[in-house]
């Protein structure tokens, strides 16, 4: 007599929950359990998928039931009469770089620091070793939230800034004064769109005539000699100081960025000074291996 024993399989029973998810088109994971597949649904409507570089992280991060995470907070330090000790500071991540701005003016974006997040040989690699090479410079502050880990790769915090555009704000009041719905707004990015308001002046005390205005940067107050109309909007780009940034688990990159191409390809340069790819670098190559291995792709003609 022979005995046989079976090894019990997991077997998930659909339930109303799996019915929900194919109106999401979001299928349950292995062995998930309706509180994690409920979580994962409402995501579909709060953080959409998509072929953009966000919709790409969304999508991904979800499908593979991770999420973000909050990696690190960054403050731009001040000094004693809390004016920053840099001109017009702003933190970008962009590819496979970080770069700390003295001057984040459009007309100037002086860059004080571009930390290579990709180099292995650097202590940059790991976001402890980021956030090390951040607070050395002494005009920004850099602390690891209590989600991440230290040895965590520093390219899964993904492209984030902590300034952000508002492209359209009205003008409309029917007093002299005004508060934008931001302050800290970061120099050179005032953008006014007005008939009447045409003159802008640098203090408040020189606002005399109609149409003259001033916006304190710091606090966001528009003074004006003449009443905003309806038609009247402003752009600008405003800071956000402490801010935090977020991470994914899974690292995705452009391949057509280029701070991430000048790793793809050798870097030539041509009579002219003007560079340009030139042949696959090793690291190119191990991308490249890399996509053919989850899927049959073309590279080139």
């Amino acid at each position: 007599m022979t005995l046989t024993i079976a090894t019990p399989e997991l077997h998930q029973v659909f339930n109303s929950f799996d019915d929900h998810g194919i109106f999401f088109d979001l299928s349950r994971l292995t062995g998930e359990s309706n509180h994690s597949y409920k979580q994962r649904m409402l995501d579909v409507m709060a953080h959409r998928a998509g072929s953009t570089y966000q919709g790409l992280i969304y999508g991904i991060t979800r499908e593979l039931g991770l999420s973000l995470y909050e990696a690190m907070t960054v403050s731009c330090l001040k000094d004693a009469n809390d004016d920053y000790l840099l001109t017009n500071p702003a933190i970008v991540f962009d590819g496979s770089s970080c770069y700390l701005y003295s001057d984040f003016d459009p007309s100037v974006r002086t860059v004080l620091l571009e930390i290579d997040l990709f180099d292995k040989s650097s202590s940059n690699y790991f976001l402890g070793g980021l956030i090390d090479t951040i607070n050395a410079t002494g005009y920004f502050l850099a602390t690891i939230s209590s989600e991440a880990d230290a040895w965590s790769r520093s390219m899964c915090i993904f492209n984030q800034s902590n300034t952000e555009t508002i492209v359209s704000e009205s003008l409309d009041t029917s007093a002299n004064k005004l508060k934008l719905l931001n302050d800290d707004i970061v120099k050179g990015s005032l953008g006014l769109e007005s008939s009447t308001l045409t003159y802008r002046k640098n203090t408040a005390a020189e606002v005399l005539k109609t149409g003259d205005y001033h916006v304190d940067l710091s606090s966001g107050l528009v003074t004006m000699r003449g009443l905003g109309s309806p038609i009247d909007r402003i752009r600008y780009r405003y800071r956000k100081s402490p801010f935090t940034f977020l991470a994914r688990p899974v690292i995705i990159g452009n391949l057509q960025q280029g701070p991430l191409r000048e790793k793809l390809f050798e870097r030539v340069e041509d009579e002219l000074d003007n560079e340009f790819d030139g042949m696959i670098s090793l690291f190119g190559l191990d991308v490249i291996n890399e996509l053919y291995s989850v899927s049959p792709i073309f590279w080139g003609v």
